[in-house]
């Protein structure tokens, strides 16, 4: 790994933060949106070698902003990785339909993820083939709580409000490692 950069997308700031902070520490370049139009924007801007992506998000549904990753030229071959609270077979079934690489079920087990990442790391997007799917959509979610979400509960609620002063008063906020456009930023089609 030499500074691989991952787009996240999700719509919870605390999973964005948690993932950001681990994946830095494990080398990588990690740009967070906490919706899709955001995220659409971020993959054009940087081309991530994987996209972590969630399927509840405020502006679009993640299975149709799976299918338009895999319609734009520069990022139909990047991996995918779903990673939601959507557990039921038929929904991760959908999620490889329209997709996904691969597919996380929350809470996940931040090792989980960074082995998924570690393997989808310079390879194109394949579909797993359908025993794989199927046997990823029986099996439960793959973590409960890290050491690193724990510490994070201990100062969620304190900087959730910090947070939500600062988008208050200046409609923007910096987190280290993260890509967050400002509400009212010129939208563009994507």
């Amino acid at each position: 790994m030499a500074g691989e950069k991952i787009v996240i997308i999700d719509d919870e700031m605390d999973t964005v933060s948690i993932l950001a902070k681990f994946l830095e520490m494990c080398g990588f370049q990690v740009i967070g949106s906490l919706t899709g139009m955001e995220g659409m924007q971020a993959i054009a801007a940087h081309k991530p070698e994987v996209i972590i992506l969630d399927l509840m998000l405020p502006d679009s549904d993640g299975y149709q902003l799976c299918r338009l990753i895999r319609h734009q030229p520069s990022s139909k071959e990047t991996p995918v990785i779903m990673l939601s609270a959507r557990t039921t077979r038929d929904e991760v079934m959908r999620g490889y339909k329209v997709g996904a690489t691969s597919y996380l079920k929350k809470p996940v087990d931040l090792n989980k993820l960074l082995e998924e990442v570690k393997r989808l790391l310079h390879t194109a997007h394949v579909t797993p083939p359908e025993a794989e799917i199927e046997h990823a959509a029986t099996q439960p979610p793959s973590g409960g709580r890290s050491a690193l979400e724990s510490e994070q509960d201990e100062k969620s609620n304190k900087r959730k409000s910090s947070v939500v002063s600062t988008l208050k008063k200046s409609g923007t906020v910096h987190i280290p490692g993260m890509y967050i456009p400002r509400e009212g930023d010129e939208e563009e089609d994507v």
